[in-house]
């Protein structure tokens, strides 16, 4: 994995979070 793709998922997985709590 590269280091932006980890970063996207941690973004992306943020994002989720903040909606879904």
């Amino acid at each position: 994995m590269m280091v932006q793709e980890v970063e996207r998922s941690a973004s992306t997985l943020a994002t989720f979070g903040i909606h879904f709590h």
